[in-house]
């Protein structure tokens, strides 16, 4: 038969158009048989974008800048054109850029309310990769898509980030740290009495759409350095929608015996020891299983959530060694036994 073999081939074709014949000009990505593509636009190249056809149509956006170029802003519009000359003309210090990634179709197809879905999906992966600075005033919020759209828009989605990868923005691929066994001996006597009582730690709810868990909390102890401190036995979410790298990370902890399947049979894992989990929204994400906690989801027993807390530059901490309480950074392709 013609086709006898070929699921075998999985390879893409990528395409990458050098407007100016430059690898560092504009440079135009796109794949066969989508009708999607991302454009590299360097900030002293607006105006030779602004004169492109399609430039001035329905898009999503990130700016990449800043002094160490680790600062993003990600954005939707109904013109690409008239949005990047306004960051410029306005002087944004919030989205000051060296290079502007126009995401759109060059069929014109996307709608407000599909770039607003890419917007939204944009800037909760970039969060939960903590590799960039997110500058965004405000968190987007996702539009609503009939249940055939939300599956086109995901389909889309995977291409954007592949082609953002091509072109070299690591904006969606985080640094992966796996939170790491401290031993108890380590930790203060007065912490522990203050987290089995609940006083002087911060809490979070399990989703309430887990029956395993449901109307339980998350205790944890904010650290000095902004991670957060979770004493053994905690239970772990075992739902299965996290995202492709938490689930890297919650697979790298079970093999390694930081979690264990309820010994008493329940639906959820259980925290072998005390662990110290990179960022409070990380601890979030991986023991509730829904990405996209900030740290005011995180609420002081008796007092303000933990973002006020720690914009008054006064977060409720102790005294701690955190020189004691190691995380061990892993490359991302250390992660691909467990893909």
């Amino acid at each position: 038969m013609l086709n006898e073999g070929l699921d075998k081939y999985k390879g893409r074709s990528v395409q990458l158009y050098l407007v100016d014949n430059d690898i560092d000009g504009m440079v135009v990505a796109s794949i066969d048989g989508w009708t999607g593509q991302v454009t590299k636009v360097p900030r002293h190249m607006l105006a030779s974008f602004q004169d492109r056809d399609g430039a001035d149509q329905t898009a999503a956006y990130i700016l990449i800048g800043g002094t160490d170029g680790t600062n993003a802003y990600v954005g939707e519009t109904d013109d690409a054109n008239a949005r990047l000359k306004d960051h410029v003309s306005k002087a944004d210090k919030k989205a000051v850029f060296d290079h502007a990634y126009v995401i759109n179709a060059f069929d014109r197809s996307l709608t407000k309310a599909h770039v607003r879905r890419l917007e939204y999906e944009l800037y909760v992966r970039a969060r939960a990769a903590d590799r960039f600075t997110l500058t965004n005033a405000t968190t987007p919020t996702s539009s609503k898509l009939p249940e055939s759209q939300l599956a086109y828009m995901n389909a889309f989605f995977a291409n954007v980030e592949l082609l953002l990868s091509v072109l070299g923005v690591r904006l969606l691929e985080p640094t992966i740290n796996i939170p790491r066994a401290i031993p108890a001996s380590t930790i203060d006597p007065v912490i522990v009495a203050d987290y089995e009582s609940g006083d002087g730690v911060y809490r979070i709810p399990y989703r309430p759409n887990d029956p395993a868990l449901k109307g339980e909390y998350i205790k944890g102890v904010l650290l000095p350095d902004g991670r957060m401190l979770v004493l053994k036995e905690t239970r772990m979410s075992a739902t299965t929608d996290l995202g492709k790298v938490q689930n890297k990370i919650r697979q790298r902890m079970i093999d390694e015996g930081l979690v264990v399947k309820d010994p008493g049979g329940g639906q959820f894992y259980v925290q072998t020891s005390h662990i110290v989990y990179n960022r409070p929204t990380s601890a979030a994400a991986l023991l509730t299983g829904k990405i996209g906690y900030k740290e005011k989801g995180w609420t002081h027993i008796s007092r303000s959530n933990m973002k006020m807390q720690m914009d008054s530059g006064q977060p409720d901490t102790r005294d701690i060694d955190v020189s004691k309480f190691p995380t061990i950074e892993i490359p991302r392709k250390a992660c691909a036994s467990v893909e």
